[in-house]
């Protein structure tokens, strides 16, 4: 049997951290005065009611899960987080459900396939969610689960080895040191990637998007040309960038502990 609630309550703690990030290209198209707002807002009023019910009716005193349950909420989590995630592309690019659903669950795998056109032209809220979305694929829904199983009582770092190809001989009992670890390497690389982006002449905006898409080793661009459309020396930054992000971070990590002792 399936530890139903415990399941549930994971679920609506992911939902709840993509409604917080749905903030991000809402106040995008809010202060730019770019199409969006309203469409990301009721995104983010829908996913956190829906957020809201599961915390609740998935909250219980006896948070035990096994290995069939950690199973069920790695998958469940990737097929509920995504639909969520696709509203603001039905909403705001019109698009069926089932198109916005390819394009949020190819983001959120990394996978970079495209059912969208003419990029060069959308408003900038949703070019930002889809870069945030193959951001947060890259390495987030790890330490997200990383971070929060030990508060279920579950040994975190045993999703990080169902869900990653990195697979550790050991893994570290502190894993919220770990997961914050593994962020700190995230950001430092993102903002190394993004400051190479803008040094080859890049607009803030578009090294953003592309910082994103290169860490996470994604490949969604701001363009339907990709980066065909810039410098020569941003190809090179895309290159190394994307070369460091498939690096597995657990054991970049434990190499540079190491080395510090």
């Amino acid at each position: 049997m399936v530890n139903l609630k415990p399941v549930l309550f994971v679920i609506g703690l992911v939902l709840s951290k993509i409604a917080l990030f749905m903030y991000i290209p809402t106040l995008t198209a809010f202060f730019t005065g770019t199409a969006g707002f309203l469409d990301f807002g009721l995104a983010v009023i829908i996913t956190h009611l829906v957020a809201f019910a599961c915390l609740t009716f998935g909250r219980t005193d006896d948070f035990r899960l096994n290995a069939r349950d950690m199973f069920v909420i790695t998958t469940f989590v990737w097929i509920i987080a995504s639909a969520f995630a696709a509203l603001p592309f039905v909403f705001i690019n019109h698009i069926s459900f089932t198109d916005a659903y390819f394009e949020t669950m190819s983001g959120i795998t990394t996978t970079g396939s495209t059912v969208l056109s003419g990029l060069q032209d959308m408003a900038p809220a949703i070019l930002l969610w889809r870069s945030i979305l193959q951001w947060l694929g890259g390495v987030g829904f790890i330490v997200m689960g990383v971070a929060i199983l030990p508060f279920l009582n579950v040994g975190g770092m045993r999703l990080f080895q169902t869900e990653s190809s990195d697979w550790s001989a050991k893994s570290s009992p502190r894993t919220k040191s770990v997961a914050t670890s593994i962020m700190k390497v995230y950001l430092f690389l993102s903002a190394l990637c993004y400051l190479g982006f803008w040094l080859t002449g890049m607009s803030p905006f578009d090294a953003v998007n592309h910082t994103m898409a290169t860490l996470s080793t994604g490949g969604f661009s701001t363009r339907d040309t990709s980066l065909n459309d810039f410098s020569h020396g941003s190809q090179w930054v895309a290159t190394i960038f994307m070369f460091a992000g498939g690096l597995p971070f657990l054991l970049l990590i434990q190499a540079l502990r190491r080395k510090s002792r």
